[in-house]
């Protein structure tokens, strides 16, 4: 009987970074999903203002360091009144351009205001080839 760590890969992608647009925006680690169909991202930004907000972009890229890097979809902002900001971002496979040779995806983070951030990501439903 499988259990659900051997199904899935937890990896920290980003680990209490400054988010600041006067820093410009802050990309993830980018994982591969080459062995997955599936990748939730979670993350957790510092207290910040009553305006404050973090904006996220999903990106698909060629490789681990981000080559060719391309958005999936437009940037999507969230934030609350002052509270830290936790919120969960998933993607499938089925969203990557394949046939463009992309495999690999990761976050772009911005904020308004300087906070710090952290980032995880599962990945899950593993694809493996058969046994031989």
């Amino acid at each position: 009987m499988l259990r659900l760590t051997d199904k899935v890969k937890a990896d920290c992608v980003l680990y209490d970074e400054q988010l600041d647009t006067g820093m410009g925006a802050v990309p993830t680690v980018f994982v591969s999903l080459a062995e997955y169909r599936a990748a939730a991202f979670l993350v957790a930004a510092g207290s910040v203002g009553e305006q404050d907000a973090v904006v996220y972009t999903i990106l698909q890229a060629l490789d681990a360091n981000g080559g060719s890097a391309k958005a999936i979809g437009d940037p999507v902002t969230v934030g609350l009144s002052g509270d830290p900001i936790e919120f969960a971002v998933d993607v499938t496979a089925d969203e990557l351009d394949v046939d463009g040779g992309f495999a690999f995806v990761g976050l772009l983070l911005d904020a308004p205001n300087t906070i710090n951030g952290t980032v995880f990501v599962a990945r899950g439903e593993a694809r493996y080839a058969p046994p031989a």
